[in-house]
């Protein structure tokens, strides 16, 4: 059942306060009234009553509508207000619009009352909608400020002159410049390599939007980060190119560990190359790395033994030994410590070699890494 809309009437003429609800009565039917004439009454209807709409004489014997609507307004704004008098010049009817009121009625034309009473509940339901609206706007700014203050990627838009029109302020831990130092200042501040924006634009004028493009850039203090890179171009409302838009997320540490890798790599691969040791390593039985002592121990090359199964140079009588030691290491069984067997050479000669085997994981899954030595 829908409420009743709660009307308070501060008036000291019971005719007058009469007269009032006669013409509420034409425009309303779900309605209940509270009448009062004190201040202490209107002070107490307000917070008890808890009106929708206020219709309040201008002048009472202790008490008047001017002071009533300045207690009105500071408990709440959106009460409607109604000024109801017996006479009103110009000057007083603008005083009290600019106080609050939202109407004033002369009580020789009370028939407007009605008219100003629906008008007053439009404008009350207008303003309350009008506060809904804004505090689900700050609501969610507020959501949306916090995700773009707190998300790891840095955002940021460019302009079509290259200068940074917005930035989120996560660029600070990666930088150390916070937004403000960087919006409004030409994007090649923070770029270690101009060949790399230079690129960029080509890029985007080539497809419109780039990918994972990596990119090199300084901080404040001058040291050097990398950043993975997603941009797109902005058009404007002629579909004309605006400037870009894009994100960037900070890939130093990944970059510095593959470059450690990479050292670490070819740290090994020297040392597995310059050694008097064969080293190779297989998976699915075929062979996938072999050193040059590999290559020189066996007669084979490394893109011959890429043709063959780890087993297929080994001498006849040893081929079950080296499968079933090839299987317990892919298992994870612990191999022996060594064991020697003989193979035969590409030349065709016979070599007495001393083994040792472990696994090791990779991408595609367990591999068998084995050293060979000649003991021939």
């Amino acid at each position: 059942m829908e409420e009743k809309i709660k009307i308070l009437i501060l008036e000291d003429l019971p005719s007058d306060a009469e007269l009032a609800e006669r013409e509420i009565k034409v425009v309303l039917n779900n309605y209940k009234t509270l009448f009062t004439d004190t201040e202490q009454g209107f002070i107490e209807a307000l917070e008890n009553f808890k009106p929708d709409l206020i219709i309040s004489d201008y002048m009472l014997p202790a008490f008047n509508g001017m002071k009533a609507l300045q207690i009105t307004r500071k408990k709440e704004e959106f009460i409607p207000f109604i000024i109801l008098t017996g006479s009103m010049n110009e000057e007083t009817a603008v005083e009290c619009l600019k106080a609050g009121a939202d109407d004033y009625v002369i009580k020789e034309h009370i028939q407007r009352l009605g008219p100003a009473v629906l008008s007053a509940l439009d404008k009350k339901k207008i303003r309350q909608e009008r506060r809904q609206a804004e505090e689900a706007l700050k609501e969610s700014e507020e959501k949306y400020r916090k995700i773009f203050e707190n998300v790891q990627d840095v955002f940021y838009q460019v302009d079509n002159e290259g200068n940074i029109i917005e930035i989120s302020p996560s660029i600070k831990r990666y930088s150390g410049y916070t937004r403000e130092e960087l919006i409004g200042t030409p994007v090649m501040r923070v770029y270690h390599n101009p060949t790399e924006r230079a690129f960029l634009k080509t890029e985007l004028e080539k497809k419109g939007e780039v990918v994972d493009f990596e990119i090199s850039l300084k901080t404040k203090t001058q040291q050097l980060i990398y950043a993975s890179l997603n941009a797109h171009i902005l058009y404007d409302e002629n579909k004309e190119p605006a400037g870009v838009e894009g994100s960037l997320r900070d890939i130093t540490e990944r970059k510095q560990a593959e470059e450690a890798l990479r050292e670490s790599e070819m740290k090994f691969r020297n040392l597995a190359e310059s050694t008097l040791i064969g080293i190779g390593m297989y998976q699915n039985d075929y062979w996938i790395y072999a050193n040059p002592a590999a290559e020189q121990i066996t007669g084979y090359t490394f893109d011959e033994l890429k043709q063959m199964k780890f087993w297929e140079f080994v001498a006849p009588e040893y081929v079950d030994l080296i499968k079933e030691r090839g299987k317990e290491r892919q298992k994870g069984k612990p191999a022996p410590s060594g064991y020697e067997f003989k193979i035969i050479t590409k030349q065709g000669k016979e070599k007495w070699v001393l083994l040792k085997g472990n696994t090791t994981k990779l991408k595609g899954g367990k591999a068998g890494l084995i050293s060979v030595l000649d003991i021939t």
